[in-house]
């Protein structure tokens, strides 16, 4: 299958590279694997590249530029180009764009889509609806807890119960942190270990003052509850003064309402019980009552190998058409 991805930083960079090790794998599983068209990112369009080596490679090694062709939109290309699968993976904005037109561009081509911006569902919710009005898969586990698979485990296993309540360690960064101070790293010192290792960025708001806890939290109460609950309906009480040893940031998610706040991790000792960048899903229901999911390690290469499955799982459903 054909796939055209747009971003280029991490997880893209990731993705390309998993992309590359698992292909040979794939073909001998499944008879197919993926070819990668293209690459788009805010400098322009990669094309012309020999295979997904050769793009790889040259990523690794500081010469993707010499495939970057500079005066392109992404719009168009997404419009113009031939692939099978968009797979959209840019940052996380306000407004959800370019990430909302981008997508809605290619399920009107027909296109199936994978993503892993969180933007684009807390912004546009209905955009789920859309890519079944266009008969297109819409895939996109890894906007929510990266490698833990949250929607395949609703859509599967807990279809079968009614879900009262979610709630878990939605954030890494602010995980690592506060496990690097209770190791004796200052505030500081955790943050730019975190920033060095691509788990945030120098503008740590989002993810210290629960604001990606937020949006996490808003996209699974909607997907759940069939709601369309909206960011400034979240109470949010995460404080920068909370980040301190002994302490982690929750989520909390009920039919109602959502709460993102920093407890004692003691009093909710399972939600914690992981290393590092970790994270954690809790879900409570009529028939399973309450199950954790854990991870002990959530970054870049977690969220890709999450963009990975859904990739694979939209291959799948086109072999057995």
């Amino acid at each position: 299958m054909k796939v055209f991805i747009v971003g280029f930083g991490n997880i893209g960079t990731n993705l390309v590279r998993i992309i590359t090790e698992k292909n040979n794998e794939l073909q001998q599983k499944y008879g197919d694997s993926f070819q990668i068209i293209a690459i788009a990112d805010s400098k322009g369009v990669y094309k012309g590249f020999k295979n997904n080596e050769e793009i790889l490679e040259a990523k690794l090694n500081g010469r993707s530029e010499e495939f970057r062709i500079k005066d392109i939109d992404i719009s168009k290309s997404i419009a113009d180009l031939e692939y099978d699968i968009l797979v959209e993976v840019t940052s996380s904005t306000p407004s959800g764009e370019p990430g909302i037109t981008y997508v809605k561009r290619a399920m009107e081509k027909k296109k199936h889509v994978v993503t892993a911006n969180k933007s684009i569902l807390v912004q546009n919710f209905d955009i789920i609806d859309y890519a079944r009005k266009m008969g297109v898969i819409f895939k996109f586990e890894a906007t929510v807890c990266g490698s833990i698979p949250v929607f395949n485990t609703i859509d599967n296993y807990y279809s079968k119960a009614k879900i009262k309540k979610v709630s878990g360690a939605f954030n890494a960064t602010s995980s690592y942190i506060i496990r690097m101070m209770e190791n004796g790293f200052s505030f500081r010192d955790a943050l730019d270990i975190a920033i060095k290792e691509g788990l945030t960025e120098r503008n740590y708001e989002d993810d210290l003052l629960g604001i990606d806890s937020a949006r996490k939290a808003l996209i699974l109460h909607n997907y759940i509850f069939k709601k369309r609950m909206k960011m400034n309906e979240i109470e949010n009480l995460a404080k920068i003064e909370d980040v301190k040893p002994g302490m982690g940031l929750i989520s909390e998610i009920e039919d109602s309402k959502i709460t993102i706040k920093y407890v004692e991790k003691s009093e909710k000792s399972k939600i914690f019980d992981f290393n590092g960048a970790g994270m954690s899903f809790t879900i409570t229901t009529d028939l399973f009552n309450t199950q954790t999911l854990i991870v002990d390690q959530d970054g870049p290469w977690e969220s890709a190998a999450a963009v990975y499955s859904d990739l694979v799982d939209i291959l799948k459903v086109r072999i057995l058409e």
